[in-house]
């Protein structure tokens, strides 16, 4: 016959689990009270996505600061392809419960970037191959004034394959790009999550009429 201690254990274990179910349920309700997580975007009529905040294609870089409080580092970048593009990256900025690292990309007049590029100081070669040039103030001013067309949204946390299914149900497509990387494809979200193993995840945001474009540039190519 158990002993007394057999049963003291046996409910001990049923209310750790209980407590361990309730604090789980706690957690979840709490993220779905938060505004600003990675899956709460919306479309408005123009088929524009807002997230974060932020309408893509519509709201200006400096009403993005005020609404995030911070300041970003802003500069031009020059890629292997000499394409040129306009960015703006914030270090910490808090969004629901997280603190993330966002980087914004503006919408530019390709001539106006040419000249700052002719411009600026000596660039500053990245990691990636690309090359920054540092912008001055009167530029930096024009630049607060842009819109934001696409956002990267880096977390300090991982990203789980089946996290993804629950907040944003099935990708479009999966494509893996060796045994570390792999791309999940949500066209009709503007959504690009890229999963690295061990590195950092990266949630890229365009609207959905320019997804195709936005894969096609880092070498995807999605196909509906």
């Amino acid at each position: 016959m158990p002993s007394v201690h057999f049963y003291l254990r046996k409910l001990q274990l049923l209310v750790l689990l209980f407590w361990l179910a309730f604090l789980v349920s706690s957690c979840e309700t709490r993220n779905e009270n938060h505004s600003n997580l990675p899956w709460q975007i919306e479309l408005n009529a123009q088929q524009h996505s807002t997230i974060f905040g932020v309408t893509l294609g519509e709201t200006k870089l400096k009403t993005t600061q005020e609404q995030w409080h911070g300041r970003p580092s802003i500069a031009l970048f020059s890629n292997r392809d000499e394409a040129l593009s306009l960015e703006a990256y914030f270090e910490r900025v808090s969004l629901g419960p997280f603190q993330v690292k966002m980087v914004i990309k503006l919408q530019a007049d390709e001539e106006w970037l040419k000249l700052i590029q002719q411009q600026a100081p000596k660039p500053r070669p990245g990691p990636s191959g690309d090359y920054r040039y540092l912008l001055d103030e009167i530029d930096l001013k024009k630049a607060e004034s842009m819109i934001v067309s696409e956002l990267t949204y880096i977390p300090g946390y991982k990203v789980e394959g089946e996290i993804l299914r629950q907040r944003f149900g099935e990708p479009d497509q999966i494509k893996k790009e060796n045994e570390n990387t792999e791309y999940w494809l949500y066209a009709s979200k503007g959504l690009l999550v890229t999963i690295n193993q061990p590195g950092k995840d990266v949630f890229h945001y365009t609207n959905p009429a320019k997804f195709s474009a936005a894969v096609d540039k880092i070498g995807l190519k999605f196909n509906p």
